[in-house]
């Protein structure tokens, strides 16, 4: 079931905003709100004609972009949200990401996102450059690891202070507790130092063929059509493409 927080807090009161346009803001909010639950109503007799209010929706606060007033973080998680009750999957991921960006942070936004993700056709990794690097930086990012590097430090000192005071823990157990110590450290310094390489496009066509130049007149770069939703790294931007086609 596709469950959603929307339109909430998107009006702000900031003093750019005159008494009358903070009221014109807040009566298209309402309206935008009214649609919101028309279309739901519709996602369960009608699914074809509610996937396309939820489009008009998107549309619709889309238009909000960048107006002051309007809370930007937010307004992208709902367009997203409004893109994603449409089936569109890349227009989805694109907006959560925009809302991520601008410093939206819920268990929501979380979870819809990842969700989103799970809905695309093409298999592609999220993380991109040296696998092992992305799982290493992947382990030393979580809790456990945080956990566990603790546990294991306070351990070490332990015996230590034991060998010293008693001189009756074995050598062997420091020297391994040391070790493991040691290796979490290096873990722990290269989470700091290296940052896998993430996507910065997403595409939001309902398909693209990808070629190995900058032309149709090159071959497919895959076997099939990449598909909406799938995330890359943009290495090049150009004006125009071969043949005279915009990019």
């Amino acid at each position: 079931m596709k469950q959603f927080l929307l339109f909430t807090l998107m009006l702000l009161s900031l003093p750019g905003i005159s008494q009358a346009e903070a009221t014109d803001l807040d009566g298209q909010l309402q309206a935008l709100r009214k649609e919101h639950k028309q279309a739901l109503q519709l996602s369960q007799s009608y699914p074809h004609r509610a996937r396309k209010a939820h489009t008009l929706m998107a549309g619709k606060q889309r238009a909000l972009w960048n107006v002051d007033g309007i809370n930007q973080a937010i307004l992208a998680y709902n367009i997203g949200s409004s893109w994603f009750l449409a089936d569109r999957y890349g227009e989805s991921i694109l907006w959560y990401r925009r809302a991520e960006e601008l410093g939206y942070n819920s268990n929501e936004l979380t979870h819809n996102l990842k969700y989103a993700r799970t809905q695309r056709l093409d298999s592609l990794p999220d993380s991109f450059g040296n696998p092992w690097l992305a799982t290493a930086h992947q382990i030393a990012s979580s809790d456990t690891w945080l956990f566990f590097s603790l546990v294991v430090y306070l351990v070490f000192w332990w015996l230590v202070w034991g060998y010293i005071r008693s001189d009756r823990t074995e050598k062997s157990r420091i020297i391994i507790a040391g070790s493991i110590m040691l290796l979490t450290t290096v873990l722990t310094v290269f989470k700091i130092n290296y940052t896998p390489a993430v996507s910065t496009g997403v595409i939001t066509a309902m398909d693209v063929t990808a070629r190995k130049g900058p032309g149709i007149v090159y071959a497919p770069a895959f076997t099939n059509p990449l598909n909406q939703g799938t995330e890359f790294i943009l290495l090049q931007e150009s004006e125009k493409l071969a043949g005279g086609a915009v990019k």
